[in-house]
């Protein structure tokens, strides 16, 4: 009986392949060399990651026919004694076919000789030739997310960070590879979907102007970040950005300069931005948090009153800066989900007795409805508002997954989630946002002002009986829109050039008057 055995060296690189005639009571060494578990594609080289991706098959036909996977994938004829490389993820696409990196299964198929292999972006089909590896996963749905940034103008336009599978972005149906490496947060432009910013791991900020064919780096410092480094953008002004390394950093010019705003904490691990007020940032290693509410000015320690763990997010009321949730993702059971109505100064557990003991990832809070929070947990999501004493399983038609981050696309109604191991999905939300009373003028945005054929109106929310109404000098009115959501394109092509007055109204309530120039 022949058996195979592979051996990996102290640096996880190739040590040997081993093969025994008699069942494994004796063994001869094939081979030790080339370095077929390393990242070079000759075999030199030190080292390797076996620790991670190895793999090893042999045909049921040919004993002598082998394939070995580690980094990248070798195939051997002879028994192990000198292998060739069988893919490549490199650049040689005129000798081999591409392949992705991270070798974890492979199997020859016992009829027809077939080889399949399975690594990180998916399950490959060979058919014999160094040119033949076919990439056979669409339809699988098998995508590990960490991270989801939604478009404010489009409920069908989305991206990704994926592991090993970089940035993705959807459009419609269509799903596209933006950006390669390992993909983390992503956040798209509030104004502009072809501007989107993408970290790979370890902090690698770039950002693109044109939908993803070039990027720049505008990473704020030379040394790495958390493998997910956090960052965020303010909802309501998109030139501010904040960002955590091992201290905070914030930029007032869409990443063009950065300022310092934090002692130095450490690695950390998740931001949070209160949407009303631009001076409070919150932001989290694993075993603390703190908050600033003079933009970085003074900072205090908030960690007393949370129990020891994990901190894995955190999110704040939409209208109340002081209010924040933070979740835990350890195994500490009832030790889940805590709020603070004083910016930490005292913490509520509010994790009740149903959820089970297991890590929470996320959180999210919903903008005007019953307090309605979501959380994403390694199973799932659960559900809470102001009128239940527990959370409860939000799971309909979603598959137990691990799921890593929550968005609320308020323009669709949807609830969506990035989940490591099944892809994007999306849920009804359990309510819809309602407001009565009045809005802030300074979170009801106009633009672009100048414009020539057409402006976007954005409010911090769905406003029911929400309209605009647009007068000429003489105080004639030649428009009036309802805006159905909290962004609202309007075509004005067919109105003349010159100065107008605009007013937006909250039922005949007036929340915002100024000029706008249409040239």
């Amino acid at each position: 009986e022949v058996v195979y055995s592979l051996f990996s060296d102290n640096s996880w690189g190739y040590h040997g392949l081993y093969k025994s005639l008699d069942g494994g009571d004796s063994w001869t060494l094939q081979s030790d060399t080339s370095n077929i578990l390393g990242r070079d594609r000759d075999g030199s080289g030190t080292g390797g990651q076996s620790w991670y991706d190895m793999t090893l098959a042999v045909s049921t036909t040919n004993e002598n026919h082998i394939i070995v996977g580690g980094i990248n994938l070798w195939e051997s004829t002879d028994g192990g004694v000198t292998w060739n490389l069988s893919g490549s993820s490199g650049g040689d696409f005129l000798n081999y076919s591409y392949m992705h990196v991270d070798h974890h299964a492979a199997e020859f198929n016992p009829i027809n000789n077939i080889v399949y292999v399975g690594n990180d972006g998916g399950i490959y089909k060979y058919f014999g030739l160094l040119t033949d590896w076919i990439d056979i996963s669409d339809g699988l749905e098998i995508s590990q997310f960490y991270k989801i940034g939604l478009s404010k103008n489009n409920d069908y336009t989305l991206v990704v960070g994926a592991q090993d599978n970089g940035t993705e972005r959807l459009t419609g149906t269509t799903w596209d590879a933006i950006r390669g490496s390992d993909g983390m947060e992503c956040i798209i432009d509030q104004y502009d979907d072809d501007i989107i910013y993408s970290t790979s791991q370890y902090g690698g900020l770039r950002v693109t102007y044109n939908g993803g064919i070039d990027w720049d780096n505008v990473k704020p410092v030379s040394y790495e970040g958390s493998w997910v480094t956090p960052y965020k953008m303010h909802p309501l002004n998109n030139n501010v950005i904040v960002a955590g390394y091992n201290v905070v950093y914030k930029s007032n010019t869409a990443t063009a300069s950065w300022d310092s705003i934090s002692p130095t904490y450490g690695q950390l691990k998740t931001i949070a931005l209160a949407p009303s007020d631009l001076n409070y940032i919150y932001a989290a290693v694993y075993a603390g948090i703190w908050v600033t509410k003079d933009n970085g000015q003074n900072w205090d320690y908030i960690k007393p009153g949370l129990p020891s763990g994990n901190i894995s997010d955190i999110t704040v009321s939409n209208t109340n800066p002081d209010r924040v949730f933070v979740t835990m993702s350890s195994f500490n059971d009832g030790e889940k989900v805590y709020e603070s109505t004083d910016a930490g100064a005292t913490w509520i557990n509010i994790s009740g007795s149903q959820l089970p003991n297991l890590p929470v990832n996320c959180i999210v809070f919903q903008s005007y409805t019953k307090d309605d929070l979501y959380i994403g947990t390694d199973i799932g999501v659960y559900h809470k508002d102001s009128t239940m004493n527990e959370w409860q399983l939000f799971n309909t038609g979603l598959p137990f997954v691990s799921v890593r981050e929550l968005e609320i696309q308020y323009s669709a109604g949807k609830l969506r989630a990035a989940t490591f191991g099944r892809g994007v999905w999306e849920s009804d939300l359990n309510s819809f946002p309602s407001f009565v009373g009045s809005v802030n003028p300074e979170f009801i945005k106009l633009f672009p002002n100048p414009t020539e054929k057409y402006f976007t109106v954005t409010t911090p929310y769905k406003i029911e009986n929400c309209k605009i109404e647009l007068f000429n000098v003489t105080g004639q009115n030649v428009l009036s829109e309802k805006l159905f959501s909290e962004r609202t394109k309007i075509d004005i092509s067919n109105l003349s050039k010159g100065v107008y007055i605009y007013n937006i109204l909250n039922g005949n309530k007036l929340e915002k008057s100024d000029k706008l120039l249409i040239y």
